[in-house]
């Protein structure tokens, strides 16, 4: 049976003080000067290990790769990538504070996969990298959904 196939505008390397890595710079500073010395950044903001180190510095914000690095009563930034659901209720679970940073363009994008997948309809979902934290979020709101993959591997679908 033949598939319809609908191409979406690709998206990213945005931003301001409401989108995209500026906008979650700019809540992750005002949240720090919110939560002095207990504010962790779950992954980096960006790869920009200046803007990291930065942050820590002069906000005090810990960049950790996973929750369990985090106490519990503290607050974590969700970044511009956004995460999982799973990372959100986990998060939750251990009473953290959540802040979330991430892109209203890439919450859109979460929100249209849910729409899509509640459908029945497959997702194609193609990425620059397929461990990339971005790509890893969207495909992880109807994982049984969507099919993760880069151009290169595009042939092979």
């Amino acid at each position: 049976m033949p598939k319809e196939i609908i191409i979406a505008e690709p998206h990213g390397y945005c931003g301001n003080e409401r989108l995209g890595v500026q906008g979650a710079i700019h809540i992750a500073q005002e949240t720090a000067k919110k939560y002095p010395e207990e504010t962790y950044l779950l992954g980096e903001i960006v790869h920009n290990q200046h803007v990291v180190d930065w942050l820590e510095r002069d906000y005090r914000i810990k960049t950790v790769h996973g929750l369990d690095e985090i106490p519990p009563g503290t607050t974590v930034i969700i970044r511009a990538h956004g995460a999982v659901p799973s990372t959100y209720q986990a998060a939750e679970e251990k009473g953290l504070n959540i802040v979330d940073a991430t892109c209203p363009l890439v919450a859109q994008v979460h929100k249209e996969v849910r729409k899509l997948a509640e459908e029945g309809k497959e997702i194609l979902y193609i990425a620059s990298k397929k461990d990339h934290d971005e790509a890893i979020g969207v495909a992880g709101e109807a994982p049984d959904a969507v099919i993760l993959t880069t151009l290169k591997e595009l042939d092979d679908i």
